[in-house]
């Protein structure tokens, strides 16, 4: 919580519920990605959190500007939310195991920012929203069939700046959960050397062909990708410098604007679940001139492109034909019109998943088509949500 949020914010305890189904695969599996990442474990969650303590009220203070406080308290109200996850072990023994966790998903929420009556909640501004979350995690193993879990989570929610507000809800969740095995797993095996190391595996596992044998390469990426977006500018107008008397005073409609991106990225796949490389990113921003609106005079004497254009050093994580990406770039034009630090910086993020229905070469060499799903950010605030199409060459 920051000290802009301190200001209105005066409950942040929560309380959540979660039922999930895992997939573990086996430590005899001859998944090579498997062996790669020490036989992880797959998970659909559903997840509910109670938010309703996480109370906010702004009070009477000239930080508002033209806003009048409200007689009532707001709050996010609940979030059910649909996950998936992927844990994986670091150290594996007949004790259980322990790793880190990563979960991606979407959750609902019942009570986003309404100006009649919900006008305080700048956590969830709409409801459809974005669900991540990371954990280190422990299993403690009591029989063949029952484990106790234990989690220390970081989750985040938020709209992806699709819509306003988008402030977020960051959330630490330390859970305890009791995990019941439908298929009995073996003491002997789970406390087995994890079997990376197993090189008569791994072979067995290429002679029979269920996995090529892998060969580092290079390869070149194109993809094409479309984001949307809200203004932040216009949240902060209609909030703190419209008059109560107008109709768009503290508004709860905000316009969506498409943003258009090519990518071009040359990347060297240097393990068989790993790749990295750089690319040269080229944005078409067609809101820029709406900038000049919410700028002091009218954005005179400032500097406005449609056009921007950055370099990124870029990170791949494969498992079979399903991808994770990190980009960090850095802008070497963009125009616009000087907006403050808060919302744009000349660095980016972009993080996301892509999947990759093209045909395998020997090498596991992927070419074809990709679909892709992702953030881009600043300071690791959202710009705009993206899907993007590409293909490997």
């Amino acid at each position: 919580m920051d000290q802009y949020q301190r200001a209105w914010t005066s409950g942040t305890a929560l309380s959540n519920v979660i039922f999930t189904l895992r997939h573990r695969t086996l430590s005899d599996s001859t998944d090579l990605f498997a062996r790669d990442y020490n036989h992880p474990t797959w998970g659909l969650s559903l997840q509910w959190a109670n938010l309703t303590r996480a109370t906010m009220q702004k009070k009477a203070s000239s930080a508002w500007g033209l806003l009048h406080p409200v007689n009532y308290t707001s709050h996010p109200g609940h979030l059910l939310a649909l996950v998936g996850s992927f844990s994986r072990p670091l150290q594996r023994g007949s004790w259980g195991e322990w790793g880190y966790a990563i979960e991606e998903g979407l959750a609902f929420n019942t009570h986003p920012y309404n100006k009649k009556n919900n006008a305080d909640n700048e956590l969830t501004g709409s409801s459809l929203l974005f669900h991540f979350g990371a954990s280190l995690y422990g299993e403690l193993r009591l029989s063949s069939r029952i484990s106790l879990r234990a989690d220390l989570a970081f989750r985040h929610v938020s709209n992806g700046a699709t819509y306003r507000p988008n402030k977020g809800a960051n959330m630490w969740q330390p859970t305890l959960a009791l995990q019941y095995e439908l298929q009995p797993i073996s003491f002997r095996k789970a406390a087995m050397k994890p079997s990376i190391f197993d090189q008569t595996g791994e072979r067995n596992a290429v002679n029979s062909g269920s996995f090529p044998k892998f060969s580092p390469h290079w390869f070149v990426h194109l993809e094409g990708n479309l984001g949307i977006r809200t203004l932040l500018e216009e949240w902060l107008r209609t909030q703190y410098n419209t008059s109560p008397s107008a109709p768009d005073y503290r508004t709860d409609h905000f316009k969506r604007y498409y943003v258009y991106n090519l990518q071009g990225d040359v990347m060297r796949r240097y393990a068989r679940r790993w790749a990295v490389g750089g690319g040269l990113d080229v944005f078409t921003l067609p809101y820029v001139n709406e900038l000049r609106n919410y700028a002091p005079h009218h954005g005179e004497g400032r500097k406005y492109a449609p056009l921007s254009l950055g370099i990124a050093l870029k990170h791949e994580s494969y498992y079979q034909r399903l991808s994770s990406y990190v980009h960090l770039g850095y802008y070497l034009f963009r125009e616009t019109g000087g907006l403050p630090s808060t919302d744009e910086t000349p660095y980016y993020e972009r993080v996301g998943l892509r999947y990759h229905l093209g045909s395998l070469s020997q090498g596991l060499k992927h070419q074809g088509l990709t679909l892709s799903l992702g953030i881009k950010a600043h300071k690791l605030k959202a710009d705009f949500a993206e899907i993007g199409i590409g293909w490997d060459f």
